[in-house]
């Protein structure tokens, strides 16, 4: 039998299998849980289950595009954002991928599944890792000298959960347009953002791609789906070719009718997380911690008082493979909190991060407090 080392769990967020684990703040989903009619949704679908999906996905395809107002031709299905990452990096045999650093750690696996080669665009920890006008220069440069033909912008940004700002996207865009790079918009979160973020604009742009998840918005993780909306109809035939045969199953599908008629279910989420991140980040700081500004539903805090230190890169660099130098270690914090049967997201592993990073979601009150409590004993016993 393998021997699992105790760090595996908190190398990706999630994984409630390798301990016991009474409470996860190391995924990011809505914490109103999955809606009701969702659920009925779920269990009539058990009955169509000996059926084949529809592979066209055609009835929940007509009822996002009308939800957006999008053609259908441009809307791709998939098995969670993930499958679709990968797909279309596939599908537009991406060779160097610029990403920014840090952000969503799957990115670098599917570029090396995919052969590719990352990139990165290194943000500045005093500035809370956002980005601003200032670091155009940076980025023109790095784009000119490398000359990545596909860039990944994750907006929110994971794992700090910073918006950018709407003029700074659209630069963005159009210095890709004029660099003839490819981009994925990453807005896998930004429905639990506020505000939401409109689509129209980026939608309407040659040669760039955006992502969503009805996983994190709806609470869904263990059934997955997620779409693309592409810049043309040849360009969603080419992802679709990339993808599995079958890849939505049925309950998937189903549900995810019911959940595109969520009446005001996310705006109740929206507003709960306003209140709870507050709540987390204003204990977080009076226990002593470094708290980045966030603007959806989870937070990433630094404890400097830990053994972490921030790496010294500012600019990009090329190449592929992690620039921090270390092996992951073990976390204190983390670690004394899985004693306690709550999981939490180490953050060592993202680019530009070191040890002493974590991340936790936003939930509940009654979950977010026992949260703090459990940390604050873990800081009296330092």
């Amino acid at each position: 039998m393998r021997n699992y080392m105790h760090w595996d769990y908190d190398m990706h967020g999630g994984d409630i299998y390798s301990h016991k684990i009474k409470h996860d703040f190391s995924i990011n989903i809505n914490p109103l849980g999955l809606p009701l009619g969702a659920k009925i949704a779920y269990l009539r679908a058990l009955k169509k289950i000996s059926n084949y999906p529809d592979q066209k996905c055609r009835g929940l395809t007509d009822a996002l595009s009308k939800k957006l107002g999008l053609a259908v031709e441009k809307l791709v299905f998939g098995n969670g954002a993930s499958e679709l990452i990968e797909a279309l990096l596939r599908a537009e045999r991406a060779r160097k991928i610029l990403l920014f650093a840090p952000s969503f750690t799957g990115y670098e696996r599917a570029v090396k599944a995919c052969g590719a080669i990352p990139l990165y665009f290194y943000l500045n920890e005093k500035e809370d890792f956002a980005f601003g006008e200032s670091d155009f220069d940076r980025l023109n440069d790095l784009i000119g000298r490398e000359k990545p033909d596909f860039f990944i912008l994750t907006n929110p940004n994971n794992p700090n959960g910073k918006l950018f700002n709407t003029k700074i996207v659209e630069k963005i865009i159009q210095l890709c347009n004029k660099s003839e790079v490819k981009l994925l918009i990453d807005e896998c979160f930004i429905e639990l953002a506020v505000p939401e973020e409109a689509l129209q604009n980026k939608t309407s742009s040659a040669g760039v791609y955006i992502l969503r998840a009805f996983t994190k918005t709806f609470a869904i993780p263990g059934l997955r789906l997620g779409f693309c909306i592409c810049p043309d109809s040849e360009a969603a035939t080419a992802l679709k070719a990339a993808l599995p045969e079958w890849n939505v199953s049925v309950p998937a599908q189903e549900v995810g009718l019911v959940l595109l008629k969520s009446g005001n279910y996310l705006p109740r989420a929206r507003a709960l997380i306003c209140q709870e991140r507050e709540y987390i980040s204003a204990e977080l700081k009076a226990l002593g911690f470094k708290v980045y500004n966030s603007d959806v539903n989870f937070i990433l805090f630094k404890d400097d008082f830990g053994n972490g230190a921030m790496p010294s890169q500012v600019g990009a660099v090329a190449g592929g493979g992690n620039q921090n130098s270390h092996a992951p270690v073990d976390a204190p914090l983390p670690t004394s909190l899985l004693q306690k049967k709550i999981l939490i997201r180490d953050c060592s592993d993202y680019e530009g991060l070191g040890s002493g990073f974590y991340r936790v979601a936003v939930k509940r009150h009654r979950e977010n407090r026992r949260l703090i409590k459990a940390i604050k004993k873990v800081r009296e016993n330092d």
